[in-house]
């Protein structure tokens, strides 16, 4: 499982593009981070995403996309805020 790494305003992120069992995807999650990270005492989710292109400051990010909508990916996903 590959599991990627992004920083937003809303604070920092992993992902995998897949849905996997929560368990899984934080045992992995757990192997890139500190013990103490908070990300760690999040709870993962199941959903969608899209990567789109902002213009305005020339970067790719990432928006919660419609199930099987163009473009759309399944995600797993664990952000601290």
């Amino acid at each position: 499982m590959e599991i990627e790494y992004c920083f937003g305003d809303d604070g920092p992120a992993y992902f995998t593009r897949a849905h996997v069992p929560h368990d899984e995807f934080m045992a992995e999650v757990a192997k890139q981070v500190d013990p103490d990270d908070r990300i760690l005492s999040e709870e993962p989710s199941h959903c969608w995403m899209r990567v789109c292109r902002n213009f305005q400051e020339e970067m790719m990010m990432y928006v919660e996309a419609k199930p099987e909508s163009r473009g759309a990916f399944k995600c797993t996903w664990v952000q601290a805020y």
